[in-house]
Order: structure tokens, then C-alpha cells, then sequence
């Protein structure tokens, strides 16, 4: 009983989705949390960018079909983390860490957000976030990894992440070299952000938080560039913060006039999502 209610065991969802579950049929309340929580997710999306159009846009191009389409409780997970970020923003400590405890308990990986409370209360700590974002590249160039010893501190509070080092999990991967182009792609959309908001993300904590979440997201991507499995879904996890910062980039964009680097801004982010879509799901294509 004892490891069935551990935080590590991830209770609230399993939990959950076995009593609704059997009381409502499992798709009925797949679909029905599903729906709720995109719902949820978009109104605290739009509520910290100020613009539901645009936070919908970014978030659709960029996860809808990776998190509500393939991988659910990761979908689940972020709903309760973007009211986190939201509530931290505003100086609500109890009600951002009540929802962030609530993601962890849906998605133990949710935990890797507890860097934001840090990254928001102690400024200085940001810069070397940066210094490891430039860093970072070194690691696939020089090829060292930090996979093995990551795997082997998680082993100190659950086995379930060894599943990603099982030789069959890690053989075949980036064969065609695409995840390479994938870090390349937000890295540069990072430093492009970035060279547009310094000012915005200097002076804003909030904002200088959610940049290096997105800079970290990218920094473990290349940390772990030989096991593309843990590298992409910790990237991607924490480079959800790019939609709060490109929804800032085109306000900030369109306020200096600069039209078409928006208008190139919306056609890269439709293309990225439409390749998104057919990478996920080739079947429907091929």
C-alpha cells in the first residue's frame, strides 16, 4: 500500500484514472480530462501572455500534437505547471507550489519545473543558466555525455526512469542525424528571442526565469545529445516557456514595426507544427 501511495509512484493520476475510470469507462474520461485540461492550460496561457490568440498559436504549433496528441499525462502534467508559473508570477507562492506539487503527482518529470522557483527568487543564478547554454554545444562536439550519471542519481528515488538506458531503448536513435537539426532549430530561436527581449527579460524576473528554463531545456538536449529519448523530453518539457517568449517576441516585434520578421515568425511556427503533425503521425500521410 505504502508503494502504491508513494509521491514517486505518481498516485493522483493512476488513482484517479482507475476510480473515474471504471465509473465512467477509461476513453470517457480520457476524453473528458483531455478537453478539460487543454482548457485550463490555454486560459493560464493566455492570462500570463495577455493575448489568447497569440498564446493559442504558439501552443498549438509547438505541443498540441506532441502532448494532447502522443504522450497524455505529460499534457496533464502542464496544465497544472502553467497555473504554477502563472501564480509565481503574481507573488502567490502557496497556490504556484500546490500546483506544481498536484503536476508532479501526475507526471514525476513535472519535478524538473522546481528550478523555476529559484531561477525567480535568486536573479544572479540565471547567468550561469546562460554560461551553460553557450556551453553546452561543447558537450555533443567534445561528445560527453551526462546520461549515465543522471540515470544513476534518479536511481536514488525510483527505478522508472531506467527504462531510457536499456540498450534497446538507446539503439537506432538519431540514425538520420534530425535531432542535431531540432537543437540546432531552438537554438538559434533562443538567441534570437533573446537578442530581442534582453531588455524585457533583464528587468522582468519572470520573464529572465522563463528564458532559462527554455535555455536549460536546450543545454540538456545537447547534454544528452546519445540518448535522444531523455534528451528531447526534457528539452521539450522545459522549452514550453517558448510560447510565453515568442508571444512576447511578436508583440515586441510588431511594436518596433517590424512586420515582416512577424509575419516570417508566424510562417516558421506554422511549418514547424504542420512538420510536427506528419512526423507524429506518418501513417496518415505515407
Amino acid at each position: 500500500m505504502f508503494e502504491i501511495m508513494s509521491p514517486f509512484k505518481e498516485p493522483l493520476y493512476f488513482m484517479t484514472s482507475k476510480a473515474i475510470g471504471e465509473l465512467i469507462g477509461f476513453p470517457l474520461f480520457i476524453l473528458s480530462t483531455t478537453l478539460t485540461l487543454i482548457l485550463i492550460k490555454l486560459n493560464y496561457l493566455s492570462k500570463i501572455v495577455g493575448d489568447t490568440l497569440i498564446a493559442t498559436f504558439f501552443y498549438v504549433c509547438l505541443y498540441l500534437f506532441l502532448f494532447e496528441g502522443t504522450i497524455l499525462r505529460v499534457a496533464y502534467s502542464t496544465a497544472f505547471i502553467i497555473p504554477a508559473m502563472y501564480y509565481l508570477k503574481n507573488n502567490r507562492l502557496f497556490f504556484s507550489i500546490l500546483f506544481f506539487l498536484v503536476a508532479t503527482q501526475i507526471h514525476l518529470t513535472s519535478s524538473i519545473f522546481i528550478m523555476m522557483y529559484p531561477l525567480f527568487f535568486f536573479r544572479c543564478l540565471n547567468w550561469f543558466v546562460l554560461a551553460l547554454f553557450f556551453l553546452s554545444p561543447l558537450a555533443i562536439i567534445l561528445e560527453i555525455s551526462a546520461f549515465d550519471l543522471s540515470i544513476d542519481m534518479s536511481k536514488l528515488l525510483t527505478d522508472k526512469y531506467e527504462f531510457y538506458a536499456r540498450e534497446k531503448s538507446i539503439l537506432g536513435q538519431n540514425s538520420t542525424g534530425l535531432y542535431y537539426y531540432f537543437i540546432g532549430f531552438f537554438y538559434t530561436v533562443i538567441i534570437f528571442t533573446g537578442y530581442h527581449l534582453k531588455q524585457q527579460i533583464i528587468s522582468d524576473p519572470f520573464k529572465m526565469m522563463a528564458f532559462s528554463l527554455a535555455t536549460i531545456g536546450v543545454s540538456l538536449m545537447c547534454l544528452f545529445y546519445d540518448n535522444v529519448a531523455a534528451g528531447a523530453r526534457l528539452g521539450e518539457l522545459l522549452l514550453i516557456t517558448m510560447v510565453f517568449l515568442l508571444s512576447w517576441l511578436s508583440f515586441e516585434l510588431k511594436e518596433k514595426g517590424l512586420n515582416k520578421l512577424v509575419c516570417l515568425l508566424i510562417v516558421v511556427f506554422i511549418c514547424y507544427g504542420l512538420a510536427r503533425f506528419i512526423y507524429l503521425f506518418p501513417k496518415l500521410f505515407f
